[in-house]
């Protein structure tokens, strides 16, 4: 599994990432946020993967509101 690099929560956290990629990061992680998504997770596959260097994960409550999620990312980004 991935290292986990940032984690939304109550708490404040300290970035493990370069400052322009984690201001990528949060903006996303906020967006996500500001629509409800849950369980909201970043994790670094630098070395796994030739497409990205990081990838951020986010639950649910149903089809309905992970389409919005990704429409409002794809939106705003």
């Amino acid at each position: 599994m991935s290292e986990q690099i940032y984690e939304l929560n109550e708490q404040e956290v300290t970035p493990l990432v370069d400052a322009d990629v984690e201001e990528v990061i949060k903006a996303m992680c906020d967006i996500l946020d500001s629509k409800k998504a849950r369980n909201i997770k970043v994790y670094s596959v630098v070395g796994k993967s030739d497409i990205t260097d990081y990838t951020i994960l986010a639950t649910g409550t149903s089809s309905t509101h992970v389409k919005a999620l990704a429409d409002e990312l794809e939106y705003q980004t």
